[in-house]
């Protein structure tokens, strides 16, 4: 994919934050070009766990549950223990709908991802982030790295 000069939105990772604020904002009828540094499905050894409101926030975008349902565990405590002493802990239950869930990332961002595509944004993978472009002491845009050199995208 070639890169474009510009853009209404530069988000910068398609992890879920970055995927979700740009599938939000593609459903809002922006234009979202959505970079990320390695290619999904991608591992990440970071936030495997979300707690019981990322099923709110995800209902919220528009992602079907039994979608992304398929990238996780839940979870309805913990168990704590420090030294030899411990406690559990379990999630207050409403009807189910207060679950903490452990999460495959992989295969949980490349979901998200593929939402912001369905959302109407442009996603970019293989794409590094360099440095910020500023003007005026505002980011304007991002000097990007992609396997064809290296680009300015300059936001809107």
């Amino acid at each position: 994919m070639t890169l474009p000069s510009s853009c209404e939105i530069l988000v910068v990772g398609a992890g879920p934050a970055g995927s979700g604020l740009a599938t939000a904002l593609a459903h809002a009828g922006r234009d979202v070009l959505l970079v990320e540094a390695r290619r999904h499905p991608r591992t990440k050894t970071c936030a495997e766990y979300a707690s019981p409101r990322v099923a709110e926030e995800l209902a919220r975008l528009g992602t079907p549950a039994r979608e992304w349902q398929r990238c996780a565990v839940p979870l309805r405590g913990m168990q704590v223990i420090v030294g030899e002493d411990s406690f559990g802990l379990r999630y207050a239950d409403h009807g189910g709908k207060r679950t903490a869930w452990g999460l495959d990332r992989p295969g949980f961002d490349a979901l998200l991802a593929a939402q912001a595509v369905e959302a109407g944004a442009v996603v970019a993978e293989r794409v590094a982030f360099r440095r910020p472009l500023m003007t005026d002491g505002k980011v304007t845009g991002a000097v990007l790295r992609d396997a064809e050199g290296t680009h300015e995208v300059r936001a809107r």
